[in-house]
Protein backbone atom coordinates (compact mmCIF):
# COMPACT_ATOMS: atom_id res chain seq x y z
CA UNK A 1 0.00 0.00 0.00
CA UNK A 2 1.38 3.40 -1.00
CA UNK A 3 1.64 6.08 1.70
CA UNK A 4 -0.47 9.15 0.98
CA UNK A 5 0.59 12.66 1.89
CA UNK A 6 -2.33 14.87 2.81
CA UNK A 7 -2.57 18.47 1.68
CA UNK A 8 -1.77 21.01 4.40
CA UNK A 9 -3.65 24.18 3.53
CA UNK A 10 -5.86 25.42 0.72
CA UNK A 11 -3.06 26.03 -1.79
CA UNK A 12 -2.04 22.39 -1.59
CA UNK A 13 -5.69 21.29 -1.64
CA UNK A 14 -6.12 22.90 -5.07
CA UNK A 15 -2.71 21.65 -6.34
CA UNK A 16 -3.88 18.67 -8.40
CA UNK A 17 -0.39 17.85 -9.70
CA UNK A 18 1.37 17.80 -6.33
CA UNK A 19 -1.53 16.25 -4.43
CA UNK A 20 -3.52 14.02 -6.77
CA UNK A 21 -6.58 12.11 -5.68
CA UNK A 22 -10.15 12.71 -4.68
CA UNK A 23 -11.39 15.86 -2.98
CA UNK A 24 -14.42 16.37 -0.76
CA UNK A 25 -16.21 19.71 -0.54
CA UNK A 26 -19.57 20.83 0.85
CA UNK A 27 -22.57 20.93 -1.47
CA UNK A 28 -22.75 24.74 -1.20
CA UNK A 29 -20.39 25.98 -3.96
CA UNK A 30 -19.90 29.49 -2.51
CA UNK A 31 -17.31 28.58 0.14
CA UNK A 32 -14.96 26.54 -2.10
CA UNK A 33 -15.13 29.23 -4.78
CA UNK A 34 -14.14 31.92 -2.28
CA UNK A 35 -11.26 29.78 -1.04
CA UNK A 36 -10.05 29.15 -4.61
CA UNK A 37 -10.06 32.89 -5.32
CA UNK A 38 -8.05 33.59 -2.16
CA UNK A 39 -5.50 30.92 -3.15
CA UNK A 40 -5.21 32.59 -6.57
CA UNK A 41 -4.29 35.86 -4.85
CA UNK A 42 -7.58 37.77 -5.01
CA UNK A 43 -7.81 40.21 -2.11
CA UNK A 44 -10.51 39.32 0.43
CA UNK A 45 -12.18 42.72 0.00
CA UNK A 46 -12.57 42.00 -3.75
CA UNK A 47 -14.57 38.81 -3.24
Amino acid sequence: MKAVTAAHGWAQFWDMKGFSGERALPKNPANPLEIALLVDGVAPDKI
